[in-house]
């Protein structure tokens, strides 16, 4: 490779320009309202009526959240550009239209405020959705902006001739773009502001928590789960225990452990994967894996592989992953936890029990699922019905994150009380309402959550959703949106942290605070969506639950995803082939999980595209040249761009198109040499070319692309 040495990451100043303008949209989609969760059919008409209103309000008020979030981070961008501008005088004009687009943000956070502050109708569901679809075109007018400003400013330190840049016709036309589209998101807010004088008869009065009353919560809490100890140990006995493997001849047992879901199966088995005896009986051969709603035999064969061998695997036919599978496990004592399982389909277990009878005796496999079904055709050995927390446990728990070392106020301590026995013994409840009150030390709030409707629903699991909620609404306006951006990601999804931290920073999630950069306010919004418990860390072969900081990868709890999908409602979609007719008009980050992307890509075109990001990772596909330039043309206002492990050869010089793109994972492909116009994004911030064997070649520009922050090359 030239230039360029391979593991070898460059470290770049942040100041870099942008080589292009943002095309204005000259039309806009119509609005699609996504539709309402999914409920459960419920035997009493009452209590699903219930459910639906509860469910309803619980979704709208969220989306209105989102939608402030949105804005304050953009009001702050705009006011940050309008200063930069003052030194680039060349560009007449402008600073006029930025005034008004600020003036406009001012009017659109006072109407978000307002909506707010309404009863949760379908009217005010639909203004809600028009205001969110409202943000994110202004974000399209500040980047263009954004772009604009910063390659003004390269001009200057530039020694090349500006002169076609920056004539005068291209700065009229500028100016023209960027007229059209202030006018557009304009007459959008006319529209919005008209809707909302119609909506007549509404009362105000709902609670509000500025960001000046969030408080973190308190970082000493213990990361034990109280009333599991006895749980715990009895599994860690079974697990460790080979009096009887002489004489059974089966080679592994499995263990399930089985309940609904917020009883803590995932801690549980957490706590007895990192147990000091556990770790000294499988020594290094413990291995876990998320399984989630699909059960595919080939890919949890190809993560417990890459975990045993501590090694990327490019592996995709069965038969030969389950080859490999066998040579590295063959004789070995492991240990290997599949973790929310839903498979009920007993021929899909039997091809993944085939591959893992290879191993030495003594070998165990816990599983965690809500099903005793699951339990049954995996043949379990035993299996374990977690129960709720006994009441003696419950509220020491609630106590531990409401208050933390704090002195706690006796009549909260009472309402509290109250709160914990309605919570019904579910652990994922109680964390999340105490995690949430312990930044409302406010008795009125407190009895509104005693008194709540949603305590009148006989379903278990739909009351710790509506938990959840309250939690997420105590949420700072930044950890709302990266929240969200989860549920991109299907249910058992797990994510390096650092590599969810950075799809944040390319979004615009988070960004540089004073002193503090954008990747260190990614990494708090993070550590504390943990401490809440939005997100669950999860181990690997060399990464245990003991040590935070080892700690790399994460997902969501399956009532967590419910929670985000209802936040994002149809901006974040991740699909299979067959459904991508089902994207909305206005989805802005898709994951695709496609055999056929051609056929899946055509349906897309028949829909407006707005996609900020698209992640076609880990599909295994052939993406030819022609189709990525469809791709590369069409997708003009990409942010995130994962084309990871789809056998790409040739990377076409279109890609250049993308000037918005601020992050790239080319990895685990097998391209040969680079386009020089990969230089042309200067937006660019992370660039992943790992596991490309056959690349030859990097362009020679490449180390003046001041905006990269992380450049990842391993093979």
């Amino acid at each position: 490779m030239s230039g360029l040495r391979k593991n070898e990451a460059y470290e770049c100043a942040r100041n870099g320009a942008e080589n292009g303008i943002t095309r204005a949209r000259e039309k806009r989609g119509e609005a699609y309202l996504c539709q309402p969760l999914p409920t459960r059919l419920y035997r009493h008409k009452e209590e699903e009526e219930l459910l639906n209103l509860c469910f309803f309000q619980v979704q709208t008020a969220m989306e209105s959240a989102l939608v402030t979030a949105m804005t304050r981070i953009m009001g702050e961008k705009v006011a940050i550009l309008i200063r930069r501008n003052k030194n680039v005088k060349e560009i007449t004009d402008i600073e006029e239209k930025m005034e008004k687009l600020k003036e406009l943000l001012m009017i659109v956070n006072m109407v978000i405020q307002d909506v707010e502050s309404r009863p949760f109708t379908y009217d005010v569901k639909i203004l809600s959705r028009k205001l969110r679809y409202l943000v994110y075109d202004l974000e399209d007018v500040v980047d263009c902006y954004d772009t604009e400003v910063l390659r003004k400013q390269r001009s200057r330190a530039s020694f090349r001739s500006v002169h076609d840049f920056f004539s005068s016709n291209n700065q009229i036309l500028f100016r023209s773009r960027l007229g059209s589209m202030i006018k557009a998101v304009t007459d959008s807010l006319d529209s919005i502001l008209l809707q909302k004088s119609k909506l007549l008869n509404l009362s105000q009065g709902n609670f509000y928590i500025s960001p000046s009353d969030y408080k973190t919560t308190h970082s000493s809490i213990s990361s034990d789960i109280m009333g599991r100890e006895t749980e715990k140990q009895r599994i860690v006995d079974l697990l460790t225990d080979d009096d009887d493997v002489e004489n059974n001849q089966d080679t592994m047992k499995v263990i399930a452990i089985v309940g609904m879901g917020g009883l803590g199966k995932t801690r549980l088995a957490q706590l007895v994967f990192n147990d000091e005896k556990v770790k000294a009986h499988f020594a290094s051969w413990r291995m876990w894996t998320v399984i989630g709603m699909e059960f595919d035999p080939t890919k949890i064969m190809k993560s417990i592989l890459e975990q045993a061998t501590n090694a990327p695997s490019t592996v995709t036919e069965i038969n030969s992953v389950r080859q490999k599978l066998e040579h590295t496990l063959s004789g070995k004592r492991f240990l290997l936890v599949l973790d929310d399982v839903w498979n009920e389909d007993a021929t899909r277990w039997g091809e993944l029990r085939a591959a893992l009878t290879c191993g030495a005796r003594g070998s165990k496999i816990l599983v965690t699922s809500r099903s005793l079904h699951v339990s049954s055709i995996m043949n379990s050995f035993i299996t374990h019905q977690i129960q709720q927390l006994p009441p003696d446990d419950c509220l020491p728990l609630f106590q531990q994150f409401a208050f933390g070392d704090e002195e706690k106020d006796q009549k909260l301590m009472d309402i509290g009380r109250k709160i914990v026995e309605k919570c019904g013994g579910v652990p994922l409840a109680i964390i999340s309402l105490g995690s949430m009150l312990h930044n409302i030390q406010d008795e009125t709030h407190w009895s509104s959550v005693l008194n709540s409707k949603i305590w009148q629903l006989r379903d278990e699991e739909q009351k710790v959703l509506a938990a959840l909620k309250w939690s997420y609404d105590t949420l700072p306006p930044q950890s709302k949106k990266c929240f969200a951006f989860a549920s991109l990601f299907p249910k058992g999804y797990t994510i390096e942290k650092d590599e969810l931290v950075r799809l944040w920073m390319a979004n615009g999630f988070v960004q540089s605070e004073g002193n503090v950069d954008a990747k260190t306010m990614g990494n708090r919004v993070f550590d504390d969506l943990v401490l809440r418990s939005f997100f669950l860390l999860t181990p690997s072969k060399e990464h245990d639950f003991g040590d935070d900081s080892h700690v790399t990868k994460c997902m969501m709890h399956d009532l967590m995803h419910d929670l985000a999908r209802s936040v994002s409602g149809d901006v974040y979609w991740n699909v299979k082939e067959d459904l991508v007719t089902d994207i909305g008009n206005r989805t802005y980050h898709l994951l695709l999980y496609v055999k056929n992307l051609s056929n899946a890509y055509q349906a897309l075109l028949r829909k407006p595209l707005y996609l900020r990001t698209l992640i076609l990772s880990d599909c295994y596909l052939y993406l030819n040249a022609n189709l990525l330039e469809i791709i590369f043309s069409e997708l003009k206002f990409l942010r995130v761009l994962d084309l990871s492990s789809n056998k790409i050869k040739k990377v076409p010089k279109s890609i250049g198109n993308l000037i918005q793109l601020r992050y790239l994972n080319l990895s685990r492909n097998n391209i040969e040499v680079l386009p020089n116009s990969i230089t042309l994004l200067h937006n660019l911030q992370y660039l992943n070319l790992s596991w490309n064997e056959e690349l030859q070649e990097l362009p020679k520009e490449l180390r003046s692309m001041c905006n990269i922050n992380a450049f990842v090359i391993q093979m």
